[in-house]
């Protein structure tokens, strides 16, 4: 099969494309059929788009991701299946997907990983946001031969509309690039770490307050790794700043790793990726128990969900104080992700999918 893949940000760069399409790649060639990967904006585009101000190198921006998609659609013949991930364009209607589905009668398979059709922006886009469309979420999905949810509150949103909802969760890599360090536990002061984007920082900022309050009874160092410093005060930290080539090491100096959350209807759309990952390195994670979350940990087994600021300094308070618990819950959490949210465990599940029952029958 010809599968054409589009999304809006480079391969490399955005965590959707990275996880939910990337790593796979290799595995759906070597099942026998050739992919192409479509991003709406470019490498130099990613590198402005969150930026405040360059309202005009914005614009430019989108402008010329519409004339590549323009131009898409006189290629669309080639192909068999569209892969949709989360979006074909970032702004206005799903011009290419209704005409791959209803001019070209072309297999349609519309992936997404958040609650996308929820109203969420930064500051710095706040003036493009009306022009989201994010009515047309729905529309992808009632089209969608096969939808992919990232999540079962996804799956239940996307079932009003579609019957064919398979659950497939964002995974990653445990055989070659998702490995433990071996070393947790033998440092005197243990380190505690928080990753990611600087949108989710107000998330590490609601339990700042016991961060600070623990180290006076018992110490350890807090790691935060995220694309921004998040410059706050009264709080002792380290900041890293992320980078690709550094991210497992950078994530195996953390020997407790924290998710706090807060409960509403954006969040219980996220799928549990920090802890994922830190339970792929082995590392004993804190989350809050929000959405895929409580799906993911199985409380005391394979890490600890923890709701009310008393909840989060004992979970804390326990785990820096026993490092044998420490290292049972990370060894049960890293079993865990390779059994059910390992590429391994999801590949034939997402080639299933794209390809349709038909097809991999004959």
């Amino acid at each position: 099969m010809r599968i054409l893949i589009v999304s809006t940000y480079p391969l490399d760069k955005g965590p959707s494309q990275r996880f939910r399409i990337g790593q796979y790649l290799s595995a759906i060639k070597k099942a026998g059929h050739s992919v192409e990967y479509h991003a709406f904006f470019d490498e130099e585009a990613y590198q402005v788009l969150y930026r405040s101000g360059k309202f005009w190198t914005k614009v430019k921006h989108l402008i010329r991701g519409f004339s590549k998609r323009l131009l898409l659609t006189t290629r669309l013949y080639r192909y068999d299946c569209l892969w949709i991930q989360r979006e074909a364009s970032i702004i206005g209607p799903p011009t290419l997907a209704f005409i791959a589905r209803f001019l070209f009668r072309k297999r349609l398979v519309f992936d997404f990983d958040d609650a996308i059709w929820l109203p969420n922006y930064t500051e710095a886009n706040a003036r493009f946001h009306r022009l989201k469309s994010y009515w047309k979420v729905r529309y992808l999905i009632k089209w969608s031969h096969q939808v992919i949810a990232g999540n079962e509150f996804l799956a239940d949103f996307a079932r009003q509309y579609n019957s064919q909802v398979t659950v497939i969760p964002t995974v990653v890599d445990t055989e070659t690039y998702y490995l433990p360090n071996g070393s947790k536990g033998l440092t005197e002061i243990p380190t505690v770490g928080w990753t990611g984007s600087i949108s989710t920082v107000p998330h590490l900022a609601s339990i700042l307050p016991i961060l600070n309050e623990v180290p006076a009874e018992i110490p350890f160092r807090m790691l935060v790794i995220s694309n921004s410093d998040p410059a706050f005060t009264d709080f002792d930290y380290e900041f890293r700043q992320w980078d690709k080539e550094r991210e497992i090491q950078d994530l195996n100096e953390m020997d407790i790793g924290i998710m706090p959350l807060p409960d509403n209807e954006w969040t219980r759309g996220k799928c549990g990726f920090k802890a994922i990952q830190y339970m792929s390195l082995g590392i004993p994670t804190i989350a809050s128990p929000v959405g895929m979350n409580q799906q993911l940990i199985d409380h005391g087994r394979n890490g600890i969900l923890s709701s009310t600021p008393e909840e989060w300094k004992a979970s804390l308070m326990l785990l820096l104080t026993d490092t044998e618990r420490r290292q049972a819950l990370g060894k049960s959490g890293r079993s865990t992700i390779e059994s059910h949210y390992s590429v391994s465990s999801q590949c034939s599940k997402l080639i299933e999918a794209l390809v349709g029952e038909e097809d991999l029958l004959t």
